[in-house]
């Protein structure tokens, strides 16, 4: 059974006593002058100096900007964890700006289990699962792990190929609720979309998302997409064994993407390069602008209203991919300032921001380009955030949020709608087109065609990972 009540009433009490205050000191005036301004010493008839705009004080880093330019103060706020009744230790966590996606739980509990965060704002209570969004932060906060009795009989999750590799696995559950896992049964020529509860034509459910409310032993039937081609991609990925994981699937799809790639379209080419393969799908005529689909352009203004965005920076390592039409991706000259040179992930700058499934595509691109070029998966563990937290130009993001975001994000997911079904089409059509198009190179993004290659290769990292990845 669920522990939904927290017994912590002096925090509700001493919020309700701080509104309070706030309230009175807002209505009392002396001599007409705001009496809290007052008694700082404050003139609440003068405005305070307006800081320059985004578009005036920021630039696209290529190494030219202008060193007296004032950036915006930044305003760094604290997340703790309390265990509720737990064990173990969960570091507080600093976040820049006011959103915040909810952890993995480190506390444990004997004879439970952790299901969700709750969070009191001012008398209530609001619950997040991990992976959701925390919006509106204006203080610190914390965040209250909430547990579930184990079950004392367990229940028997059956997974079932549905005409994929092998015929079935499963395992038994003492919980009430269950992660939906990676797949790992392959069918020749058709990409896995998810899996049907109960039949074949059951309702599908997306990997990472969660079936609750569970009474019963229940099955899940994996269910495919049948790929272009007689063959998948036209046999593109023959030469890799389904077998293959870590370093040895890195190197083999290093050594695919040089046989495929015939050219780099190049970091200049891409100024024209973007109106083909970066289109607008519904036909606008415009192209398609990273993180947040501002459909621009097409034609290249010098850098006006659109830039190259750099999805792996030059100062991290990206010059050396630069040139290469899957990393580089045209963006409007406010939203590539405002990413800057920032690494991926919830602490640093977080693609989805603007539009969800761009975390997903972030991902995809960064886990190309760490086996696209052999200098690249020579770095001691190019996705590690704790180099970016620590100043390390050749780290480029938290490495669980990217696989976490790349099994969220699906490309082959036909339940997006709207902005995010925009990306999700733009995606796939520009894997088609580099590869495809008279003045493409030929290759494609592996981990667009195959997202479950991200967890073949990274997946035993950590315990985070191989939770994320269900391994």
């Amino acid at each position: 059974m669920y522990e939904k009540d927290i017994n912590l009433p002096e925090i509700v009490v001493m919020k309700k006593i701080s509104l309070l205050l706030a309230a009175i000191l807002a209505s009392v005036t002396v001599s007409g002058c705001d009496a809290f301004t007052s008694f700082f010493g404050g003139d609440s008839s003068k405005p305070q100096d307006q800081q320059k705009s985004d578009d005036d004080s920021k630039k696209e880093d290529n190494g030219n900007s202008d060193p007296w330019v004032q950036e915006d103060e930044e305003t760094y706020l604290t997340v703790s964890f309390n265990s509720n009744g737990g064990s173990g230790l969960m570091e507080d966590e600093t976040i820049e700006g006011s959103e915040f996606l909810a952890p993995e739980c480190s506390f444990t509990k004997e004879g439970y289990h952790f299901i969700k965060w709750a969070l009191l704002d001012i008398d209530e209570w609001v619950y997040y699962f991990v992976g959701d969004t925390i919006s509106g932060i204006t203080d610190d906060i914390v965040l209250y792990a909430i547990w579930e009795e184990d079950l004392a009989v367990g229940y028997t999750v059956t997974l079932y190929a549905n005409n994929g590799t092998d015929a079935s696995t499963s395992t038994t559950i003492y919980t009430s609720s269950f992660n939906v896992p990676v797949c790992s049964f392959e069918y020749a020529g058709h990409t896995f979309t998810g899996w049907a509860l109960g039949s074949p034509s059951g309702n599908v459910h997306n990997v990472g998302s969660t079936i609750g409310n569970i009474s019963a032993d229940f099955a899940l039937y994996a269910t495919w997409e049948e790929s272009s081609g007689s063959e998948e991609f036209g046999g593109y990925y023959n030469s890799i064994s389904s077998s293959l994981t870590g370093n040895s699937l890195i190197s083999a799809l290093h050594s695919l993407n040089s046989s495929k790639r015939k050219k780099t379209v190049g970091y200049d080419g891409m100024k024209t390069f973007s109106a083909i393969c970066d289109v607008d799908p519904d036909g606008s005529g415009k192209i398609i602008g990273f993180y947040d689909n501002t459909k621009i352009g097409p034609s290249w203004d010098g850098g006006s209203t659109w830039n190259r965005e750099h999805v792996w920076p030059n100062c991290r390592g990206g010059n050396k991919v630069e040139g290469d039409a899957h990393m580089t991706r045209p963006a409007s000259t406010k939203t590539n300032s405002d990413r800057g040179s920032k690494g991926f992930g919830t602490e640093s700058y977080d693609p989805g921001k603007s539009v969800a499934y761009y975390r997903g595509v972030a991902s995809r691109i960064i886990f190309y380009a760490a086996i696209a070029d052999t200098a690249l998966t020579l770095i001691e563990d190019p996705l590690n955030y704790d180099g970016v937290k620590n100043g390390l130009s050749d780290k480029m993001g938290c490495l669980s949020d990217m696989l976490m975001w790349n099994l969220q994000y699906l490309p082959s997911s036909t339940t997006f709608t709207g902005e995010n079904d925009l990306a999700r089409r733009t995606e796939l059509n520009r894997n088609e087109v580099i590869q495809n198009h008279t003045n493409g190179q030929g290759n494609r993004n592996p981990f667009i065609d195959h997202p479950e290659y991200a967890c073949k290769i990274w997946g035993t990292t950590n315990s985070k990972t191989r939770s994320i990845c269900g391994m």
